[in-house]
């Protein structure tokens, strides 16, 4: 999540005021640019994408296709992010059928022969998803600059 955060020295916040109310003019308040050392403002968002209005992906969904692509088991992948086998299956089944392609292949076999993988299709759909979510993560820091800078400096 992205956090802007006033701190350092009163003189460094002073800086940034506009200087006929650093003078003290225009009623500046030395306890506010105290408080203003204190202030965290954050915007808060997630991505969440989804595919003619049904749920595709999110931040779950894709470390579930990672960590069945590092184990190569659906089963193991589930245990690793203590949920059930069904909930873990469940939910690869729904991206399968929301994306109209498997973004997993798993083959029978037991003990030797069987395991799952990401298709390409489910490296692609990982590798977009963390695209976008990287921008997202930059947007919500400006927004929190932004947000920020128009809330303390007016």
């Amino acid at each position: 999540m992205a956090r802007f955060t006033a701190h350092g020295s009163r003189r460094n916040i002073a800086r940034a005021i506009p200087q006929n109310q650093a003078r003290g003019h225009v009623g500046f308040n030395q306890r506010f640019l105290h408080n203003m050392t204190r202030k965290h403002v954050e915007v808060q968002g997630r991505v969440w994408l989804t595919l003619n209005g049904k749920p595709l992906l999110g931040k779950g969904r894709v470390e579930l296709l990672t960590k069945i692509e590092v184990t190569g088991s659906i089963s193991k992948a589930a245990k690793a992010m203590k949920m059930s086998y069904k909930a873990a299956w469940d939910a690869v089944d729904a991206m399968n059928n929301v994306m109209g392609t498997p973004v997993i292949e798993s083959a029978i076999g037991g003990s030797k022969g069987g395991g799952s993988h990401l298709t390409d299709a489910g490296k692609r759909l990982i590798a977009e998803y963390a695209s976008l979510d990287a921008r997202h993560r930059q947007w919500l820091e400006s927004a929190s600059q932004e947000f920020f800078f128009h809330l303390f400096n007016k």
